[in-house]
């Protein structure tokens, strides 16, 4: 878990995804999720973030559920959280999805958003899973989906391997960051959590965001379109059944 060390952290995501201001950009989507979750409808209210980074989505599931448990392998980002989210209903710490510090059966929803493509062993990260949920508890993914209509038009380039962000904005990019372990088809994601005694709720996929898709258009346009696009239909659904948007989004329910 080398790659994970706080420089890694702070240069990929601190800038991106801490304070107020990336936050507020993306307040749509954090509430997009949460109106999802709670059309469940799940009388538990112990919640679990697997991959809680500097606490975007953290804060938003502290306001709406009564017990929340937020984890990150990252010391860096577990201090950015204590430092600028308060609630006292929030317990941070860190560790890792395949060695949850949780009771058997102590969690009503586990909310694993941009972090199972990255655990080494995935195996045991939704073995755990299982292990901490109650019966009748939710599994709520995201990973990145390689069948999308993005990764198919940007395709994969080995060249760019090891370049910095700012030189592969025309790879797909669930090939952009190369701690990506787990990039699978949708089938195999489903087949992979169904083993491990889980049921379909719903899934499906996103949509289109990861501009550019087209190399000889100017970038910035793409970029708008992208963007506008992205926030109508997250406000009408978070996600439909297709399987061609960016990510894999799934919600999965532990068999009694």
């Amino acid at each position: 878990m080398s790659e994970y060390n706080d420089d890694y952290y702070n240069q990929r995501y601190v800038n991106k995804v801490a304070g107020v201001s990336a936050d507020s950009r993306r307040a749509y989507l954090y509430k997009a999720r949460l109106r999802m979750l709670n059309k469940l409808k799940i009388s538990g209210n112990n919640v679990l973030e697997i991959g809680c980074g500097s606490g975007p989505m953290t804060k938003y599931l502290a306001k709406n559920y009564s017990y929340v448990h937020a984890i990150d392998i990252s010391s860096e980002a577990i201090n950015i959280c204590k430092s600028n989210l308060t609630f006292e209903n929030l317990h941070l710490q860190v560790a890792l999805a395949e060695d949850l510090p949780f009771e058997n059966s102590s969690i009503d929803i586990i909310f694993g958003y941009d972090v199972y493509e990255h655990v080494e062993d995935l195996e045991s990260a939704l073995a755990e899973a299982n292990r901490v949920l109650k019966d009748d508890g939710i599994l709520f993914i995201s990973v990145p989906n390689p069948n999308s209509l993005g990764a198919k038009l940007k395709g994969r380039y080995p060249e760019f391997k090891g370049l910095p962000l700012s030189e592969r904005r025309h790879q797909w990019f669930g090939w952009q960051d190369d701690t990506h372990l787990n990039i699978l088809p949708i089938s195999e994601w489903r087949s992979k959590i169904l083993k491990y005694k889980f049921e379909i709720i719903k899934d499906g996929s996103d949509y289109w965001w990861d501009s550019p898709y087209i190399s000889w258009l100017p970038i910035f346009p793409q970029d708008l379109v992208c963007k506008i696009l992205q926030r109508i239909f997250t406000r009408i659904t978070y996600f439909t059944n297709w399987h061609y948007g960016e990510n894999y989004i799934g919600i999965y329910q532990k068999k009694s």
